[in-house]
């Protein structure tokens, strides 16, 4: 498992989350070797070399299931390359990530298109 993301209403449910899946994750054998939090009393119990987000530090980015997260504002960010050349292709791709930014729709995408290529090749 790479991430985890979760979310509590207030600290004292968060750090009962926490704690269990610290004991969750013992049973399997797994240990955590990053953690994150916008709360700096979630982080007060984790070593400092597990710890991937550090208050002192100004504007820091942590980055989590392909998003980037600045955690001292509790704001998600998706962040592109910006390329040089706009294709139909790349604007394409740009606006499926807007609408899809999982990807759940990538399966029926890439069907169709197998299937306009088979098209294409019994017209020829």
């Amino acid at each position: 498992m790479d991430d985890i993301l979760s979310g509590a209403d207030d600290i004292t449910t968060a750090k009962e989350m926490q704690r269990q899946l610290i004991g969750l994750m013992k049973e399997g054998c797994f240990h955590h070797y990053k953690w994150s939090a916008n709360n700096e009393e979630l982080l007060k119990d984790v070593p400092t070399e597990n710890k991937e987000f550090l208050f002192y530090e100004n504007d820091e980015l942590v980055k989590t299931l392909g998003l980037s997260w600045r955690p001292k504002e509790d704001t998600f960010m998706n962040l592109q390359e910006v390329t040089v050349t706009i294709t139909k292709r790349t604007a394409l791709l740009f606006i499926s990530k807007l609408y899809d930014p999982l990807g759940l729709l990538q399966p029926i995408i890439i069907k169709c298109q197998n299937d306009d290529s088979k098209n294409l090749a019994i017209n020829n």
